[in-house]
């Protein structure tokens, strides 16, 4: 488990994801625990990523 903060990505979650270089992303909590702009950068990075 990573927990980044709502408004961003931080650079030592998407360094660490670069390491671990999951196959899949899953977000808890929607836009309500990140924002839009956080999963807009998992679309980019990670297609294969799931909000839940």
């Amino acid at each position: 488990m990573l927990i980044t903060p709502q408004p961003e990505l931080s650079g030592v979650i998407e360094t660490e994801l670069d390491t671990l270089s999951p196959q899949n992303v899953t977000v808890l909590g929607g836009t309500t625990s990140v924002s839009q702009a956080v999963e807009d950068k998992l679309n980019a990075n990670y297609p294969r990523w799931r909000a839940e």
